[in-house]
């Protein structure tokens, strides 16, 4: 599922996602740039 699918200018960002709708578990989030690709690992208690 995509949370978050938006282009931004260069800078600093944060963004807050409501997870009351999603089991506790672990969840992977995928950052794209004109750099590359990062996968990171969020855990929801």
């Amino acid at each position: 599922e995509t949370l978050v699918n938006e282009v931004k200018v260069p800078g600093n960002y944060r963004s807050r996602i409501n997870g009351s709708k999603y089991a506790s578990g672990i969840y992977f989030y995928r950052l794209t740039t004109p750099k590359g690709t990062e996968t990171k690992k969020v855990v929801k208690k």
